[in-house]
Protein backbone atom coordinates (compact mmCIF):
# COMPACT_ATOMS: atom_id res chain seq x y z
CA UNK A 1 0.00 0.00 0.00
CA UNK A 2 2.83 2.50 0.20
CA UNK A 3 3.52 2.26 -3.47
CA UNK A 4 0.45 3.73 -3.67
CA UNK A 5 1.21 6.44 -1.16
CA UNK A 6 4.52 7.12 -2.62
CA UNK A 7 3.56 7.50 -5.64
CA UNK A 8 0.80 10.04 -4.94
CA UNK A 9 3.72 12.09 -3.05
CA UNK A 10 5.93 11.85 -5.80
CA UNK A 11 2.95 13.02 -8.13
CA UNK A 12 2.31 16.09 -5.29
CA UNK A 13 6.38 16.87 -6.12
CA UNK A 14 6.36 16.99 -9.85
CA UNK A 15 2.97 18.60 -10.79
CA UNK A 16 3.80 22.13 -9.23
CA UNK A 17 6.73 21.85 -11.89
CA UNK A 18 3.93 21.97 -15.09
CA UNK A 19 0.85 23.62 -13.62
CA UNK A 20 2.42 27.11 -14.42
CA UNK A 21 3.25 25.90 -17.89
CA UNK A 22 -0.25 24.86 -17.85
CA UNK A 23 -2.08 27.89 -16.75
CA UNK A 24 0.47 30.06 -19.40
CA UNK A 25 -0.73 28.11 -22.43
CA UNK A 26 -4.26 27.46 -21.93
CA UNK A 27 -4.00 31.57 -22.67
CA UNK A 28 -1.17 31.62 -25.44
CA UNK A 29 -2.35 28.22 -27.34
CA UNK A 30 1.24 26.41 -26.35
CA UNK A 31 -0.33 23.18 -24.70
CA UNK A 32 2.12 20.81 -26.33
CA UNK A 33 4.74 22.25 -23.95
CA UNK A 34 3.29 21.00 -20.59
CA UNK A 35 2.29 17.79 -22.52
CA UNK A 36 5.88 16.97 -23.50
CA UNK A 37 6.81 17.89 -19.69
CA UNK A 38 4.15 15.32 -18.92
CA UNK A 39 5.53 12.76 -21.45
CA UNK A 40 9.17 13.17 -20.46
CA UNK A 41 8.41 12.41 -16.76
CA UNK A 42 6.64 9.24 -17.70
CA UNK A 43 8.99 8.51 -19.90
CA UNK A 44 11.78 9.16 -16.93
CA UNK A 45 9.91 6.86 -14.04
CA UNK A 46 9.24 4.17 -17.11
CA UNK A 47 12.89 3.65 -17.48
CA UNK A 48 14.31 3.89 -14.44
CA UNK A 49 11.79 1.34 -13.44
CA UNK A 50 13.02 -0.92 -16.39
CA UNK A 51 16.93 -0.18 -15.17
CA UNK A 52 16.23 -1.02 -11.88
CA UNK A 53 14.55 -4.10 -12.27
CA UNK A 54 16.76 -5.57 -14.72
CA UNK A 55 20.14 -4.62 -13.21
CA UNK A 56 18.58 -4.72 -9.60
CA UNK A 57 17.12 -7.66 -9.06
CA UNK A 58 16.01 -9.35 -12.55
CA UNK A 59 13.37 -11.72 -10.34
CA UNK A 60 11.75 -8.96 -9.28
CA UNK A 61 10.75 -8.40 -13.24
CA UNK A 62 6.93 -9.99 -14.06
CA UNK A 63 4.30 -10.90 -11.60
CA UNK A 64 4.90 -12.62 -8.68
CA UNK A 65 2.27 -15.11 -8.57
CA UNK A 66 3.83 -18.11 -10.77
CA UNK A 67 7.30 -17.46 -9.09
CA UNK A 68 5.08 -18.27 -5.31
CA UNK A 69 3.33 -21.09 -6.96
CA UNK A 70 6.77 -22.74 -7.94
CA UNK A 71 8.14 -22.14 -4.27
CA UNK A 72 5.25 -24.03 -2.89
CA UNK A 73 5.34 -26.34 -5.58
CA UNK A 74 8.96 -27.41 -4.20
CA UNK A 75 10.95 -25.25 -6.54
CA UNK A 76 13.44 -23.74 -5.08
CA UNK A 77 13.90 -20.00 -6.74
CA UNK A 78 16.72 -18.10 -6.57
CA UNK A 79 16.69 -14.93 -4.85
CA UNK A 80 13.12 -14.92 -4.19
CA UNK A 81 13.21 -14.39 -0.55
CA UNK A 82 15.50 -11.59 -0.53
CA UNK A 83 14.83 -7.94 1.29
CA UNK A 84 16.40 -7.19 -2.32
CA UNK A 85 14.11 -8.46 -3.88
CA UNK A 86 10.79 -6.55 -2.32
CA UNK A 87 12.90 -3.32 -2.23
CA UNK A 88 13.18 -3.39 -6.04
CA UNK A 89 10.17 -5.30 -6.68
CA UNK A 90 8.64 -1.75 -4.39
CA UNK A 91 10.54 0.59 -6.00
CA UNK A 92 10.01 -0.66 -9.99
CA UNK A 93 5.90 -0.88 -9.41
CA UNK A 94 6.23 2.70 -7.75
CA UNK A 95 8.04 3.92 -10.74
CA UNK A 96 5.85 1.92 -13.35
CA UNK A 97 2.78 3.30 -11.76
CA UNK A 98 4.17 6.82 -11.80
CA UNK A 99 5.40 6.58 -15.42
CA UNK A 100 1.51 5.50 -16.48
CA UNK A 101 2.22 1.68 -17.05
CA UNK A 102 -0.78 -0.52 -16.26
CA UNK A 103 0.97 -2.70 -13.51
CA UNK A 104 -0.86 -4.78 -10.99
CA UNK A 105 0.23 -3.49 -7.55
CA UNK A 106 -1.16 -6.77 -6.27
CA UNK A 107 2.22 -8.32 -6.97
CA UNK A 108 3.71 -6.90 -4.70
CA UNK A 109 1.58 -7.80 -1.42
CA UNK A 110 2.04 -11.38 -2.49
CA UNK A 111 6.01 -11.35 -2.66
CA UNK A 112 5.67 -9.20 0.71
CA UNK A 113 4.01 -12.38 1.94
CA UNK A 114 5.93 -15.05 0.70
CA UNK A 115 9.16 -12.99 2.50
CA UNK A 116 7.64 -12.57 5.75
CA UNK A 117 6.48 -16.30 5.89
CA UNK A 118 9.79 -17.18 4.43
CA UNK A 119 11.65 -15.34 7.23
CA UNK A 120 9.39 -16.52 10.24
CA UNK A 121 9.11 -19.52 9.46
CA UNK A 122 12.71 -20.57 8.64
CA UNK A 123 14.08 -23.43 9.62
Amino acid sequence: MWSIGSTMLLLLIFFPFILPDIDKCVEDNCLYIPYLQWLGISIGFSILAAVLVTYGEPVAAGSGIPLVKCYLNGINVHRLHRLKTLFVKASGVTCSVLGGLAVGKVDLLIILTNLTNHLVYKT
